[in-house]
């Protein structure tokens, strides 16, 4: 064999799953089609700015990150997030209103009228829907639809990219599915949950909090490719993955590649798309899985042309604001330091997503014109920017649909036919970067039990 473990692309699920087997005495290989290890992390500079072009932070981190942080030498590196990172803002009739944190601020919200706070009270006493609800149904049937409008639909937009109607609630958000099965109430078990203090983790040292790097977000994934070093083939697509005697073949840039066992932490849409996975078993509900496009347009401004203080995290838009055309906005030189050069802001907008996926064919003066436009209504903007990044991602987020348990099920059929295949990746267990770094860690661990 040319090598125990071969891996389908270097972001940040392949690189976990590869570090993982690599410190446990395990020969590897990696294969990623781009120029640069880390997928959609990465870090931009330019003048004294710092843009992140695809997640700007991380929220909190389990054993797994937390002990890669440190066997990396990347504490010292790692900054948390500015304390007025606390406040979030939603837009409520083209007016950024802050997301009450105590019993008292959400009593004075205007975000919510006195009847969707009333509403919010009878909560406990709500029935057990069925299964197989959207995200919408389950919200609005629970908490009604104002707390749909201007709480969840903002908040999926910005987290997911997508729609509250179009993603499944037992795969988008299973936790509060489980709430309402086990305690009748997402209140009572949310605060059930709270008093028992119980934890998933055990004594195992994780991080909590939103944070980063003092060198953005890629510090991450180029740490974990240095560590790996020769062992990482960038500019090297895989075309092939074939079952042949004791393992696999796999078909690249490079020639052909032997390895007993193969995770897949490419994108699930290559499949078929410029990689061919030979297998009796149809890939149609791996094909299907829908993404949300995304556009970011980060754009430095002079500090006095935002009369908006910039005193949080960012804001959200709802579908409801109709007149508005952006999802939100990060105050990136607010959440971290040095994001910006003294005198100026930096603000990260986003647009597209399953709510506008038509903005996606925008120029990208007219996409600047559009968050320009809506910048100037909401938070003040006025004049021109210093500079300005754009980034388009075709296929930002994978979306959890209802269609999305077919996808788990195929995924799980392949592996059972397929000993030694495994996936890995956003699509699986979740899309954040944490969940993305655990669904590698994860599939590492179970070729670490084959091959010892």
């Amino acid at each position: 064999m040319d090598t125990q473990v071969a891996i389908i692309g270097a972001g940040i699920s392949g690189l976990a799953a590869a570090y993982r087997l690599h410190t446990s005495g395990h020969d590897v290989r990696v294969f990623e089609s781009n120029a640069q290890a880390g997928g959609v992390i990465r870090t931009h500079r330019h003048d004294g700015l710092l843009i992140e072009e695809g997640p700007n932070s991380i929220n909190g981190a389990g054993p797994a990150l937390t002990r890669v942080l440190h066997e990396l030498d990347l504490m010292a590196a790692r900054i948390t997030a500015n304390p007025d990172a606390r406040n979030r803002f939603v837009v409520r009739n083209r007016q950024p209103v802050p997301i009450p944190q105590s019993i008292p601020d959400f009593l004075r919200t205007p975000l919510l009228s006195a009847r969707a706070k009333a509403r919010l009270l009878t909560e406990p006493f709500r029935k057990r829907g069925p299964s197989g609800e959207s995200l919408a149904d389950f919200v609005a049937r629970r908490l009604g639809p104002e707390v749909l409008d201007y709480a969840v639909n903002p908040f999926v937009a910005g987290v997911y990219g997508g729609r509250p109607d179009q993603l499944a609630v037992q795969h988008a958000f299973p936790m509060l599915k489980t709430l309402e099965k086990k305690h009748g109430s997402l209140f009572v078990g949310g605060l059930r949950k709270a008093l028992s203090g119980s934890s998933d983790n055990g004594d195992a040292p994780t991080l909590s909090g939103l944070f980063s790097f003092r060198d953005g977000l890629q510090t991450l994934p180029n740490a974990l490719a240095a560590h790996l070093s020769d062992a990482v083939t960038l500019d090297c697509p895989v075309q092939q993955i074939a079952p042949a005697v004791r393992g696999w073949t796999l078909t690249h840039a490079d020639g052909t590649t032997r390895a007993e066992s193969v995770v897949y932490a490419a994108p699930l849409h290559r499949l078929g798309d410029g990689i061919t996975l030979d297998t009796p078993l149809g890939l149609d509900p791996l094909h299907a899985l829908p993404y949300a496009p995304m556009r970011s347009v980060s754009l430095a401004v002079p500090e006095d042309a935002v009369s908006h203080p910039l005193d949080g995290f960012g804001m959200l838009v709802p579908a409801a604001e109709s007149d508005l055309r952006i999802l939100g906005t990060i105050f990136a030189s607010t959440l971290f330091p040095d994001r910006a050069p003294e005198g100026q802001v930096l603000l990260t907008t986003f647009v597209g997503g399953a709510r506008h996926p038509e903005h996606m064919e925008l120029s990208p003066d007219a996409t600047e014109a559009l968050v320009q436009r809506d910048l100037g209504r909401l938070l003040g903007l006025s004049g021109g920017p210093t500079y300005a990044h754009h980034v388009t991602w075709p296929r930002a987020i994978p979306q959890y649909t209802a269609a999305h348990g077919r996808l788990l099920g195929r995924l799980d059929a392949l592996e059972t036919a397929h000993p030694g295949l495994h996936f890995a990746g956003n699509y699986r267990t979740g899309i954040s970067v944490e969940d993305a770094f655990d669904s590698g860690w994860q599939a590492a661990g179970m070729l670490a039990t084959t091959h010892s």
